[in-house]
């Protein structure tokens, strides 16, 4: 997957306020969004804008501690905790937008079919084709190589259905591929 060769723009970053919506001509509320829970950022599609929440800066930009520390452990082949542990942290959540903005339209988002998947095990569920659009597999990635963590759960064995065929079709449309609740 490249870049939009056809965005010829760099990303501007907006720190939203309460009157970020009347600034910008965007048909979405920027402040509205951040003060929903889990809302550190946003792109919105099309857009040049990356929007960064109140919240953001309240957070660390690194996690705080010995290697390892906040890595997920993986038992019974599943991430057994919070990802949010692992890579709610300023510059792993810039490149998750970054990523969006990037990749533009087939990025997934909160309205793409299918959406944009946010926990760990619903990534490791995901097909390849999709999991390449999908920026949280970017912070996952990015968070878990710098902070040392080698446990991954195994997508060819259960309790994930994915199957080789399924995996070589790039198939996620089928239900009965991708029905197991991982949450």
């Amino acid at each position: 997957m490249r870049p939009n060769p056809l965005r010829s723009q760099l990303p501007e970053f907006v720190c939203v306020k309460p009157d970020t919506f009347w600034r910008y001509d965007i048909g979405v509320d920027p402040y509205i969004k951040c003060e929903q829970a889990g809302f550190f950022s946003m792109w919105l599609r099309g857009y040049k804008y990356v929007f960064i929440c109140e919240k953001y800066f309240n957070m660390t930009m690194s996690p705080i501690g010995p290697p390892a520390k906040y890595c997920v452990p993986v038992i019974e082949n599943k991430f057994n905790g919070r990802g949010d542990l692992l890579g709610d942290y300023q510059k792993y959540i810039l490149v998750h937008e970054l990523v969006h903005f990037y990749l533009g339209r087939p990025s997934l988002g909160w309205n793409t079919n299918p959406k944009e998947t946010y926990r760990m095990n619903q990534c490791v569920n995901m097909d390849p084709k999709n999991s390449l659009k999908n920026p949280m597999h970017y912070q996952y990635f990015l968070a878990m190589v710098e902070q040392n963590c080698i446990d991954e759960p195994d997508p060819f064995a259960p309790p994930f259905p994915l199957s080789p065929e399924a995996l070589a079709l790039g198939n996620s449309s089928d239900p009965s591929v991708l029905a197991v609740d991982l949450s």
